[in-house]
């Protein structure tokens, strides 16, 4: 019998230690709790305690869960103890008040080695526990009353940072199940402030701006309802980053359904596809010949995917202005669309074709090219006026001014019946009419015809890329004929437009900030003028790199801006770097050079305070000047034809 005493007593002494732990994590959850000075081990009192540790389990206290097989064996040795002493009495003979001296954890092991302490987690590992919980908690909320409780432990927990998405949901139920707009407002307007200032991604950013123009719209807030649907529709718009999201589909797309399948192939063409929409044809290259290679190995050189392939390989090689690679292609793309009689497809082809015999100054195979198709169209078919528009790019190139008009108006005359039914197809037309308009010096007819293209393309959306471009174009054309305060607008408009589209660093945003400043020079805000011309040459730096022409180019026209401040030092600066990249392009830029040394020098004896008879130039140069052959021959074999941006946004690679 004392040998089962003895044994109760120590699973008693482990009892007291978990207890005390046990009432120490309860003093922290609960606030103060105090144990009885004197507690008696009854059979009450440890089938009350076994029962205790039950819900420790539920508060994540691992601590009485460790000691409940010890308390249970406890329970049942102090029956048999009553057994055989034949006592009724509820006492024990040793009281809780004799407990201390022997309850060392060094004891308890030296007497049962194999007994395993509760391991208690860190605080940080609780912290993550509870936040994940609280989480949980609030994502299983069925109500907006669920919801907005649950809400309120986040609050507790979380950082606004950590809110925004909550917020977004909560507005959104409430907003669902018809509740008072001002009480949804708050919501949205604290999910928007955290996306905001996070740089989140587009999507929750969107919803949560139209939620906020739904809201805004019941309340009568007109203006405020405008705004927001506005901007989530430009958000939406964002190329840049759609062109991701679309490159990790066809990963995931790869990985599904492996590397040798036809559909994988189609999700390479249409990423190459999406990198043409956007004028980065390098990057395209390899998708495309992806698709063409595992096109080819599952269908077959004469497959009409193959074909489709080898069209798009020919554009890009085209933007890449690799023409006698694109035309190779081209002609390959047309023997497959013959031989499987796709007569639609096989006529754009040809149209393509004809536009690389131009690109590389063979007009006659080109016009000829364009008198055996047109006999193929119908009177009034949008591809006549394609046609058209075809040929007068051939013979404005001859300089055959006279028959080009002719041919334009044709086209022209063509596309004002089918603004309605096909008004993206007719804006990118307009674009193409003038730019030819442009290069024969008719700028109002130009600055018409794009005005009517914008038209257009503020009916759509989804173009907004596209209308960014054009009203850049627009502004670029007025700042040329000197329209100066015209220009303005339109230029910031479309800067604005287009970093939604494409990201703040993209050349094409590049080139309207520089044409910002040339504007902002020539109303004699040199100020102004620096800080656009500053931001121009940034971009221009990332996305073009610093020894492209256009980069040399933006620089000067900071340092025009510098001395027109009598900033001279600042000018130097830039002028001097400008003097060493024309450097770097050799006999190509002889003459750029030779001026660019020219005004460093007057600006050097401007800075010592001297006299010089020769005028420094105090009108910066707007780009692209895409009209001078030589520029463009100076580009080949650099960055893509980056002019093509701010001439349509891609639209006139769809011929």
């Amino acid at each position: 019998m004392s040998t089962k005493f003895d044994k109760f007593r120590v699973y008693r002494d482990i009892y007291a230690i978990s207890e005390n732990r046990y009432v120490k994590i309860l003093k922290k959850r609960n606030g103060n709790l105090k144990m009885p000075e004197k507690q008696q081990y009854s059979e009450g009192i440890v089938s009350a305690r076994i029962g205790s540790c039950l819900p420790a389990t539920e508060l994540r206290s691992k601590v009485m869960q460790s000691a409940k097989n010890e308390l249970r064996e406890a329970h049942r040795i102090l029956k048999q103890l009553k057994t055989e002493a034949g006592s009724s009495s509820t006492e024990l003979p040793v009281k809780a008040s004799l407990l201390p001296h022997n309850s060392k954890p060094s004891a308890i092991l030296h007497l049962n080695p194999c007994y395993n302490f509760p391991i208690c987690p860190h605080p940080s590992q609780r912290k993550i526990k509870e936040r994940s919980q609280i989480e949980n908690d609030f994502e299983a909320a069925k109500t907006a009353e669920d919801m907005l409780e649950a809400f309120k432990e986040m609050e507790a927990n979380f950082d606004e940072k950590g809110l925004g998405l909550a917020c977004l949901k909560i507005g959104l139920k409430l907003y669902q199940e018809g509740e008072d707009p001002e009480k949804v407002l708050p919501y949205a307007i604290r999910a928007l402030a955290v996306f905001d200032s996070e740089n989140q991604i587009s999507l929750p950013i969107a919803m949560t701006l139209q939620l906020l123009g739904s809201t805004s719209y019941c309340l009568n807030k007109f203006s405020d309802a405008l705004g927001y649907l506005n901007r989530a529709n430009k958000i939406l718009g964002r190329r840049e980053e759609a062109l991701g999201n679309l490159r990790h589909s066809v990963e995931i797309k790869e990985f599904l359904l492996g590397e040798d399948r036809k559909e994988v192939g189609n999700a390479y063409r249409d990423l190459a596809e999406a990198c043409v929409a956007i004028l980065n044809f390098k990057e395209g290259l390899p998708y495309c010949l992806k698709a063409l290679e595992l096109h080819i190995k599952l269908l077959g050189d004469n497959s009409v995917e193959v074909a489709q392939d080898r069209r798009l390989l020919g554009v890009i090689y085209t933007g890449m202005e690799q023409y006698e690679k694109a035309l190779e292609q081209n002609q390959l793309s047309q023997k497959v669309l013959k031989n499987w009689g796709r007569s639609s497809d096989l006529l754009r082809a040809e149209i393509d074709a004809a536009n690389m015999h131009i690109a590389l100054r063979r007009f006659e195979a080109a016009i000829n090219t364009l008198k055996g198709v047109v006999q193929q169209t119908e009177k009034d078919s949008e591809n006549r006026a394609l046609i058209f528009i075809t040929m007068a790019k051939a013979l404005v190139s001859q300089e055959k001014f006279a028959d080009a008009k002719r041919c334009l108006e044709i086209a022209t005359s063509i596309l004002d019946k089918k603004e309605k039914l096909k008004p993206l197809e007719v804006s990118e037309a307009y674009m193409e009419i003038s730019m030819q308009y442009e290069t024969m010096n008719e700028f109002e007819t130009a600055i018409s015809l794009l005005k009517r293209a914008h038209a257009l393309l503020e009916k759509l959306p989804q173009e907004q890329h596209s209308e960014g471009s054009v009203s850049a174009r627009i502004g670029w054309l007025l700042l040329l004929t000197g329209k100066v305060t015209q220009a303005i607008p339109y230029l910031e408009g479309a800067a604005e437009t287009l970093k939604e589209s494409f990201g703040p660093k993209h050349f094409g945003v590049g080139y309207i900030y520089n044409n910002l400043g040339a504007a902002y020079l020539e109303l004699e805000r040199p100020q102004s003028a620096a800080q656009m011309f500053a931001v121009a040459k940034d971009i221009m730096d990332i996305s073009l790199g610093p020894h492209h022409v256009d980069s040399i180019e933006a620089c000067q026209n900071l340092s025009k801006a510098y001395a027109s401040m009598e900033s001279y030092a600042l000018a130097i600066e830039f002028q001097q770097k400008a003097v060493d990249g024309w450097g770097g392009h050799g006999k190509h830029a002889e003459d750029e050079l030779r001026e660019a040394c020219r005004i460093l020098e007057q600006l050097k004896i401007k800075a010592l305070g001297g006299f010089s008879s020769k005028v420094l130039p105090t009108k910066a140069l707007p780009l692209p000047q895409n009209s001078n052959p030589t520029r463009i021959e100076r580009r080949r074999g650099q960055k893509e034809d980056n002019h093509a941006l701010v001439e349509g946004g891609g639209g006139g690679l769809r011929s």
